[in-house]
């Protein structure tokens, strides 16, 4: 019977040169990128107003001097005591603020580090400017328009009228002698059944609109 011919095993000088060729190269190419210095850029944030009391925050992350083991993620401070976390990386959100003024953004690398990078950390100063700052205006009308006016009796019911340029939310008195409420209807209104005290009784009527914003009359 004739035996199966086995593979020889004869010592390849052109195989085992190759294998060493790859490895060469492979450290050659480990080794470059070893040798390559980190970014040492920073982290950019801008703030621009979009709208009226709203802004967008726009952040770059510069890769890997503020992202691997360094940052995990990151705090944004809308500088109104509001702020938002994200991820490890660029983003952007926008914010609307309850009114106009100046606002101090700050971006915060999240570091299991208890002193991060600086320069992962940029902040802005910002202007933001608009929203409603005008005020309604309220007019008593009834029982009169005077700005005094007597009677007898223990309650007197007012009505008149206010306007706002954006809308009147609500409308409510006030004594001097005591006693509050809210009146019926906004650019119509009437406030029935106010007491009154004996002598002179001081009555403010205050119209509201959603800027928080106030007339009185």
């Amino acid at each position: 019977m004739r035996k199966p011919l086995e593979k020889s095993r004869r010592h390849d000088p052109c195989r085992r040169l190759w294998f060493k060729s790859s490895f060469f190269i492979a450290a050659i190419l480990i080794g470059f990128f070893l040798s390559m210095p980190l970014a040492s850029g920073q982290t950019t944030l801008s703030v621009v107003q979009i709208a009226p009391l709203t802004v967008r925050a726009t952040w770059t992350v510069d890769w890997p001097s503020c992202g691997g083991p360094v940052c995990f993620g990151f705090r944004l401070f809308w500088g109104d005591g509001t702020s938002n976390d994200y991820g490890p990386g660029s983003g952007s959100d926008v914010h609307t603020y309850p009114s106009a003024g100046t606002y101090t953004v700050s971006l915060q690398c999240q570091s299991e580090s208890p002193s991060p990078p600086s320069e992962c950390s940029p902040q802005q100063t910002i202007e933001v400017t608009g929203g409603d700052s005008t005020p309604p205006m309220i007019t008593i009308t009834s029982p009169t328009s005077s700005p005094t006016y007597s009677t007898s009796t223990q309650t007197i019911t007012l009505g008149g009228t206010a306007s706002d340029n954006v809308g009147v939310t609500q409308v409510t008195w006030v004594n001097n002698r005591g006693g509050s409420g809210t009146a019926a209807g906004t650019t119509a209104w009437t406030a029935a059944g106010i007491p009154l005290q004996s002598g002179t009784n001081v009555v403010t009527v205050t119209a509201h609109d959603a800027a928080g914003n106030t007339g009185t009359d």
